[in-house]
């Protein structure tokens, strides 16, 4: 008499469980070390922009201004315009309140800072807006998307020859650097007015609580040193101008 068995081979439910949280945990691990890839390789394309943006100023400025006509300053506008060479920009405050006005691109992006070839220095004196980067071959965007200018300020010396150009350019978005500063109490404060004298601009996490793009203060907050993909440049360099002795 032949006794017959029927055996089945296969996985228990705790085993493929296990296996499928392993797997899991692998494309959790992988999928985090792209994101983390991404986000340098953008930060490394943005500091880019921002190094190559202050020193095409610098280049330009210094040479131009050194042994060419005065500048012309149009700070309310911003604009700047020297020997045939016209700068525009907006700075991130500006983009958020929709104060840009004619330093606007013709399909309505506002400009964050442009280089135009400008012989008679148009830019400064018929407040006329440029053609596009690409197709109008004397105008030059120097920042793209994902940088922005958060500070622009040019001077000019009063009685000394000496034209003074500062600017702060950063990452943009979330990413972007806050003005804030530490009150009597220790607490940071947003410097939604960047007019505080005792504030500075640092990186870190900035939650965007009301979700409106801009940064107000209330209802949103910010916590220093707390954003790894945030980064910014403070420019600031003084030309001698030679034509103005």
């Amino acid at each position: 008499m032949t006794r017959s068995s029927d055996k089945q081979n296969g996985f228990t439910l705790i085993e493929v469980s296990t296996a499928l949280i392993f797997v899991g945990f692998i494309i959790f691990i992988l999928a985090a070390t792209t994101v983390n890839i991404v986000r340098s390789y953008n930060k490394g394309i943005w500091l880019a922009q921002i190094n190559q943006a202050g020193q095409q100023m610098n280049s330009d400025i210094g040479d131009k201004a050194r042994y060419s006509g005065v500048a012309v300053i149009q700070a309310d506008k911003r604009r700047m315009c020297i020997n045939g060479v016209s700068y525009l920009w907006n700075t991130q405050k500006e983009i958020d309140n929709g104060q840009w006005g004619n330093n606007v691109y013709p399909d309505g992006t506002p400009i964050r800072l442009a280089r135009i070839e400008d012989k008679n220095g148009d830019y400064c004196t018929k407040d006329q807006q440029p053609g596009a980067p690409g197709k109008d071959p004397n105008v030059r965007a120097l920042l793209g998307r994902g940088v922005a200018i958060q500070e622009f300020k040019v001077s000019q010396a009063t009685g000394v020859p000496l034209l003074t150009v500062s600017m702060v350019v950063s990452t943009e978005g979330v990413n972007r650097p806050i003005k804030a500063y530490t009150d009597h109490n220790g607490n940071v404060q947003i410097d939604v007015g960047q007019n505080n004298p005792n504030s500075s601009w640092q990186c870190g996490e900035w939650i965007d609580k009301n979700d409106n793009k801009i940064v107000d203060s209330p209802p949103d907050t910010f916590t220093p040193a707390k954003n790894q993909y945030c980064s910014f440049a403070e420019y600031t360099f003084t030309v001698y101008e030679r034509s103005k002795i």
